[in-house]
């Protein structure tokens, strides 16, 4: 498990079975979050994806050298630092975050595209809370879909079927039928 301290200049420190934490890199410009390891940049070997003070994405080269992606991210209620995975099933993992106009961006190493008007169903851009979003294979398709906290109502939606050519937005619903209300500051996991 990796995490960030509280301290200034904050450092990324990874937790031990036997306790404690352990320094793993101490980057010039701090770290905020952590998204976690994943490939990136596609080169076959996992980065070490995290937010550094400026709420940027960057990550963590095996060699120890720190990447900047460019894509900043939104911060008022909480860092919208989100999740890896492959959401297309192209085989390149990319971060699901939030950048500061509640805009959806799926980013690699060469920077971010923002979910436009003109990549979902119905013409509207999905607009989502500063807050943590997260991968989940919710409708059992065996792709993963893009989980996040819709802006002005809090609740919990997906974005499906990202790569098809056309992404659907869908409530994410209870047992009943009723929809989920999230909560900013802890976002969704």
């Amino acid at each position: 498990m990796f995490f960030v301290n509280d301290t200034s200049p904050s450092a990324i420190y990874r937790a031990t079975p036997a306790g404690g934490g352990t320094v793993v890199a101490a980057p010039g410009d701090g770290a905020n979050a952590v998204v976690g390891p994943g490939d990136i940049d596609g080169d076959g070997t996992d980065e070490l994806v995290f937010v550094d003070a400026s709420q940027t994405v960057q990550y963590l080269e095996p060699g120890g050298s720190v990447q900047d992606t460019s894509v900043s991210l939104g911060s008022s209620t909480g860092i919208g630092a989100g999740t890896m995975a492959d959401f297309d099933g192209d085989g390149a993992v990319r971060v699901a975050s939030v950048d500061g106009g509640n805009d959806i961006v799926l980013t690699d190493d060469t920077g971010g595209d923002t979910v436009t008007s003109g990549d979902v169903t119905g013409g509207s851009a999905p607009t989502a809370q500063k807050a943590t979003t997260a991968a989940a294979d919710v409708d059992g398709d065996s792709t993963p879909e893009l989980v996040y906290l819709e802006e002005s109502t809090g609740d919990v939606k997906y974005l499906d079927d990202i790569g098809s050519g056309t992404i659907d937005i869908e409530f994410l619903n209870d047992a009943d039928g009723d929809r989920i209300d999230g909560y900013a500051q802890t976002g969704v996991a």
